[in-house]
């Protein structure tokens, strides 16, 4: 599965990216290698959502329907969404074997969106358990990134396959499709709520072994999971590299974050104080941003692993913690700092102003990003 790369083909690939906002390349992985993927992958989430110990929601209308746009989630049922688990991919194999994360077939074409300097920034997992619901439609970021999403299971219209609204990654140029800029896109609500009605949606079946590589800023939700099992899928998060936070910084708001999710979820069958673990969630998620990895304190690479890694996967894993070195890979600064620190109490402010239930923004790139063209 794993052949060399045709060049040709990632031109057609990376030009179908910047088209639709997506691009799906059958047949890039193994059953052999899913199948061991799969195995550990069971066995990590199910004892973390043992460890939550969330009872799952009782199937209700979203999982008919749901016209609500923007990043509304519920950690009802699950800790990302109604009946919904995200899940950071423990640092060890199988999940940094050369076939996942040093794959010509995939890194070709982020190469090709990205440039040579990328990073993984995060490598996590999302999984709709039975009864999951369709999420509002939203853009992850407004910012130019990409997911890479793997499906372990095939993914069939019932088990809750990603709905997506093609060409909304840019904005609309005299009624056409504008040419492609990795400039910031913020969609508004009003607007999201227009396209979603205006543009033919597309529910994405797969079958595994293939690969989802998107933009962040595209239009997308997830749907019912109408099956009796879950429906287990990847996401590496790719970006291009810029300035990032002194360690010592990030990993305190690192412990932070934690703290504010740990009380948030209280015990008991349901999550206690809700927006207080959604903002250890955004914290979170800020830390990671800025840092560019999540692979800090609390998933720190064995030096073994580390070394087992080739050049470019190391490369692309550069802002990683290594266990043992005393060299701070990625040296931070006062430019990355001061960007993180703006992000970190932005986010906190916007948290305590925002009436209960409010959706948040995806991030705070609506005026533009370092590095990239304006809006």
């Amino acid at each position: 599965m794993n052949d060399p790369v045709n060049t040709e083909a990632t031109a057609h690939q990376t030009e179908a990216f910047r088209r639709e906002g997506y691009v799906v390349i059958e047949h890039v992985l193994s059953d052999a290698f899913l199948d061991v993927l799969r195995a550990d992958f069971e066995q990590a989430l199910h004892a973390k959502v043992a460890r939550f110990d969330l009872k799952p929601a009782p199937r209700d209308a979203r999982c008919e329907a749901n016209d609500g746009v923007l990043n509304d989630f519920q950690p009802d049922g699950g800790n990302h969404d109604f009946n919904r688990w995200n899940m950071h991919l423990p640092s060890r194999r199988p999940y940094f074997e050369a076939m996942l994360v040093d794959n010509p077939r995939i890194t070709g074409v982020i190469d090709q969106l990205l440039g040579p300097d990328w990073v993984y920034y995060i490598i996590a997992s999302d999984t709709p358990f039975p009864n999951a619901g369709f999420q509002t439609a939203h853009q992850d970021y407004t910012r130019f990134s990409i997911a890479i999403n793997i499906p372990l299971v095939d993914v069939t219209p019932d088990n809750g396959p990603m709905e997506v609204w093609p060409g909304t990654h840019q904005p609309p140029s005299e009624g056409r499709l504008a040419p492609f800029t990795t400039g910031a896109h913020r969609i508004d609500e009003p607007t999201l709520k227009s396209l979603v009605r205006r543009i033919p949606s597309r529910k994405l079946v797969m079958r595994r072994g293939a690969v989802l590589i998107r933009d962040h800023r595209m239009v997308h939700r997830g749907t019912p999971n109408l099956t009796d099992a879950p429906r287990y899928m990847l996401s590496l998060y790719c970006i291009a590299a810029e300035q990032v936070p002194y360690r010592l910084l990030s990993d305190a708001g690192a412990t932070l974050a934690l703290s504010l999710r740990r009380m948030g979820r209280g015990s008991g069958a349901a999550v206690r104080h809700r927006r207080l673990f959604d903002l250890g969630a955004v914290l979170g998620r800020v830390v990671e941003e800025c840092g560019l990895s999540d692979r800090d304190y609390r998933r720190t690479f064995s030096a073994e692993l580390w070394a087992s890694l080739g050049p470019r996967a190391r490369h692309h894993l550069r802002f990683a913690r290594v266990q043992g070195e005393d060299r701070v890979r990625g040296q931070g600064d006062l430019q990355g700092s001061g960007a993180f620190l703006k992000r970190y109490a932005q986010s906190i402010s916007e948290a305590l102003q925002r009436p209960d239930g409010r959706p948040r923004l995806p991030d705070h790139y609506a005026n533009g990003r370092p590095g990239t063209d304006a809006p």
